[in-house]
């Protein structure tokens, strides 16, 4: 609730959610803690795995359509990996797809790595969705994943897990100065 006080430079809160959730569970007891702690579902950003979805699409397609309808948005996490369908990405109502590190880590050393990064890039790109690269470590995995076509990424290049009054610190803080 604190970092809505940096309005449009404030970050969005990033959560993987379980598996069991996306399959079983009802999305109202996140919009029931948004409004506990009078945040924007915009703010939230919810993170689902391939595997989450395999056993009940229509389910968790209801599920990411309701948690959508409530401002968040919603990404599939780990794509590339397991059981990576191509119709999960035409029928999930998702906002992003994050490419696995597995790829990150090798695309400045194997073509077919990069191959791999570039059309997923593209062909979510074109479905009108987001890229998120995982696991970048490096200043050349940041410029590699740009240059095949991610539009965001994470990992350890940007920045390591803080908590949260070390994170106002150094990076909000910051932000505000230079705004």
């Amino acid at each position: 609730q604190e970092w809505q006080m940096y309005g449009e430079i404030g970050p969005s809160l990033h959560v993987d959610l379980s598996s069991k959730f996306i399959q079983k569970r009802d999305v109202g007891w996140i919009a029931h803690l948004l409004e506990k702690y009078g945040l924007e579902g915009s703010s939230l950003c919810l993170e689902i795995t391939e595997t989450a979805v395999i056993s009940d699409l229509d389910k968790a397609h209801s599920n990411v359509q309701a948690l959508r309808e409530i401002g968040t948005t919603v990404s599939l996490d780990d794509f590339g990996t397991g059981f990576s369908s191509l119709n999960h990405l035409a029928s999930l109502p998702i906002d992003s797809v994050k490419i696995d590190r597995e790829f990150t880590k090798n695309i400045d050393i194997s073509e077919t790595t990069r191959t791999i990064v570039e059309s997923v890039s593209g062909m979510v790109r074109r479905l009108g969705q987001d890229t998120i690269a995982e696991g970048i470590e490096t200043e050349q995995h940041d410029c590699s994943v740009r240059a095949a076509g991610c539009g965001f990424g994470q990992g350890y290049f940007f920045g390591k897990p803080l908590p949260a009054a070390a994170f106002n610190e150094r990076w909000l803080a910051a932000s505000m100065m230079s705004s």
